[in-house]
């Protein structure tokens, strides 16, 4: 070969490796594209399979729990048809987690971490929520019947309108919670703090606030046939009238056995009471 025919020759190698370059590229992208679509695929089927085990009988209970927790860890955020009744959730991180009209009756959560999520309109019937954590939870236009409360957090949670018939919730936590219009029909909160919280409008027919911690509860148009405030602060609370005011001092003043810093605090009360 003359050195005129060197430059076509190398030319020629050029061109042929960047057609074959050209060529990888497009197959690598079409490959790229091709798992992309069957890992897409996958994971819908796989989704749709984990939902399929959540809404159908015959799952045991284990089978529904992991299927739960991993379309929580998935994002999933519709859970009509879910059936998340009975399952073991005691512990468990689901802060944050959208969980709106769930069904979790009869389920355990008790120590669960639940801060900030979303249960609203949800069913928590008989749940088990002792100590659990729900700070700042939406909650509002749920059904507790007969959960179990008791040492949990709720500080600052919403739940307005919700249905908290026959809870217990001894000793916990409802600081700044959002209780109005919520019925409380028999609710025990023995010993339970509930300052600053909002029940106006809220029913508490028959509801038990023994050694209550009621300082600047709103009680306006709340429904207190037959309620029990006894060793309650009741009198630090807004909104009741001089007609409830009247009536609880004499069936609710603070028995001998309370702390004499809510005894003295109640005759303070009552002498300013005198002097209007």
């Amino acid at each position: 070969m003359s050195t005129t025919d060197r430059p076509e020759v190398s030319l020629r190698g050029s061109r042929t490796a960047w057609a074959l370059a050209l060529a990888l590229g497009v197959l690598l992208t079409v490959n790229g594209w091709l798992t992309v679509r069957h890992a897409e695929h996958t994971s819908r089927h796989d989704r749709e399979h984990l939902f399929w085990t959540l809404c159908h009988a015959g799952g045991t209970a284990e089978q529904r729990r992991d299927a739960f927790l991993i379309l929580v860890a998935d994002g999933n955020a519709v859970w009509a048809a879910a059936r998340l009744e009975r399952l073991d959730l005691n512990g468990l991180d689901l802060s944050g987690t959208y969980l709106a009209g769930a069904v979790f009756d009869g389920s355990g959560l008790a120590r669960a971490r639940l801060g900030d999520c979303d249960l609203s309109g949800s069913s928590l019937q008989t749940v088990d929520l002792s100590q659990a954590d729900l700070t700042g939870a939406i909650v509002e236009e749920a059904t507790a019947l007969k959960a179990i409360l008791n040492g949990a957090q709720l500080r600052g949670a919403r739940l307005r309108a919700v249905s908290l018939e026959q809870v217990s919730a001894q000793k916990a936590n409802f600081v700044q919670a959002d209780l109005s219009d919520a019925y409380l029909y028999m609710a025990d909160f023995t010993n339970a703090t509930l300052t600053s919280a909002d029940l106006s409008g809220a029913d508490l027919e028959a509801a038990v606030f023994r050694n209550a911690d009621l300082a600047l509860v709103r009680l306006d148009d709340a429904k207190l046939l037959d309620t029990d405030f006894t060793g309650s602060n009741w009198w630090r609370s807004r909104g009741l009238t001089s007609e409830q005011l009247t009536e609880l001092t004499l069936k609710f003043a603070p028995p001998n056995d309370a702390p004499e810093s809510r005894q003295s605090d109640f005759r303070r009360w009552l002498k300013s009471q005198s002097g209007r």
